[in-house]
């Protein structure tokens, strides 16, 4: 089936298929190309979800794309069949959770799409990030902070007035039973038993506030991808920084995505020159 769209890769296509390679073969993954068809309008695909039956879902500018292995179909969210950018996907227990750059939530059981609605859910800012926090839901947003939804409510909203260091977030991640959050404030580190918050930035020895992405490294280090200063590793058992490889001299852009592959690999992209490399 071809859609007749351009495809444009980003750095969430090619690292998600690097993940699923990865993955499944525990060694140095492959590229794999899938054709999102050779004609007429652009379309950039901006995340990606693995469902239990190893479907993928693409969430692109133009729409939410579901993939089983032999063609590309569209999934409609509602009346408008490819009318939302999709920002941010989760395969979570059953059910693919569904971020858009205009704020809106939506889940797909595999049949019908549902719009997540909560009067304590704004849902006016673009979903960055959806992960999974045990039974819950993170969701970090472009100006409303991190959401954590419980079953059909907001359980808790993290922003500047709780000890969010802004709530211009961009990723974020459980690790040894803390959750994580990059903002443009430094990375914020919050004990979701005690609701206690603590902040991170370059007074305190984080080398960069940007923090775009973090992904948990070892049973005790988170690496964070940072907009200037490249990758440094976080010892969260100790609280110490140190930097990860060829840091100290960064020239190749801000981080805006990483991986830790089955065999242990650091995959990262850079938005500046492209790059795209592991170690």
């Amino acid at each position: 089936m071809s859609l007749g769209v351009k495809f444009i890769p980003s750095a969430v296509f090619l690292l998600a298929l690097i993940a699923v390679s990865s993955f499944i073969s525990a060694q140095t993954p492959d590229f794999t190309s899938i054709d999102f068809g050779k004609s007429g309008e652009s379309m950039k695909v901006e995340s990606i979800a693995q469902d239990n039956q190893n479907h993928l879902y693409f969430g692109t500018s133009k729409g939410l794309l579901k993939y089983d292995g032999l063609e590309m179909k569209p999934i409609a969210l509602n009346d408008s069949l490819m009318d939302l950018s999709i920002t941010a996907l989760l395969y979570h227990e059953n059910v693919v959770w569904i971020g858009t750059s205009t704020g809106q939530l939506y889940t797909w059981d595999g049949e019908k799409a549902h719009e997540f609605l909560d009067s304590a859910f704004t849902g006016s800012a673009k979903i960055s990030a959806l992960k999974g926090i045990g039974d819950c839901i993170g969701v970090a947003t472009y100006g409303e902070g991190v959401y954590v939804l419980m079953d059909d409510h907001v359980d808790r909203h993290y922003t500047t007035e709780n000890g969010l260091g802004d709530n211009y977030s961009y990723d974020l991640e459980m690790h040894n039973n803390r959750l994580w959050i990059g903002t443009d404030a430094g990375i914020t580190e919050v004990d979701t038993a005690e609701d206690a918050t603590f902040l991170y930035s370059m007074r305190n020895g984080l080398p960069d506030n940007i923090v775009k992405t973090i992904v948990p490294y070892s049973d005790s280090t988170i690496a964070i991808g940072m907009y200037d200063m490249g990758i440094c590793l976080l010892n969260t058992k100790r609280y110490t920084f140190s930097y990860f490889s060829e840091n100290q001299q960064w020239s190749h852009g801000p981080v805006e995505k990483m991986l830790k592959s089955a065999d242990g690999m650091l995959w990262r992209w850079t938005k500046s020159d492209g790059r795209i490399w592991a170690d």
